[in-house]
């Protein structure tokens, strides 16, 4: 490849992350608030789930200890 060609393919290699840049800004703007409500229930719904796994878990630890020293 000649040195033209080599700088044609950087260039047309260095578009497309900007092109995805660009349109994941545009999302961002459009859709802010809603992309954040959307973590922020997601990450109140895994932390209930894994409080109450934790609370489950150390009930059912504690009810077979006092099973085995009874």
């Amino acid at each position: 490849m000649t040195n033209e060609e080599t700088k044609k393919t950087d260039r047309e290699l260095n578009t497309i992350p900007k092109a995805l840049d660009h349109l994941l800004c545009l999302i961002m703007d459009k859709y802010k608030k809603e992309l954040i409500e959307i973590l922020g229930n997601f990450f109140l719904v895994s932390l209930l789930f894994f409080t109450g796994l934790a609370i489950f878990d150390f009930l059912n630890i504690t009810f077979f200890i006092d099973i085995l020293f009874k």
